[in-house]
């Protein structure tokens, strides 16, 4: 986030997300959030323990989404 109007921030930010992925530092998909639409998918273990936000109080959850 910019924290003045002419902040470089926001460019050294995406620059370092930019380099990330062209390092192959992506990190993993936690499994609850992967695909479990195809056959097989649930052997794997995608998509079990998903908490959907909507069927809680005020939608919010403690879950982890980002990768690790």
């Amino acid at each position: 986030m910019a924290t003045a109007p002419r902040s470089p921030a926001i460019i050294r930010g995406v620059d370092q997300a930019l380099e990330d992925v062209r390092r192959g530092r992506t990190g993993e998909v936690p499994v609850h959030l992967r695909d479990a639409h195809y056959p097989g998918a649930k052997t794997l273990g995608h998509g079990q323990g998903y908490l959907y936000p909507h069927d809680f109080e005020h939608g919010v959850v403690t879950q982890q989404y980002l990768p690790t």
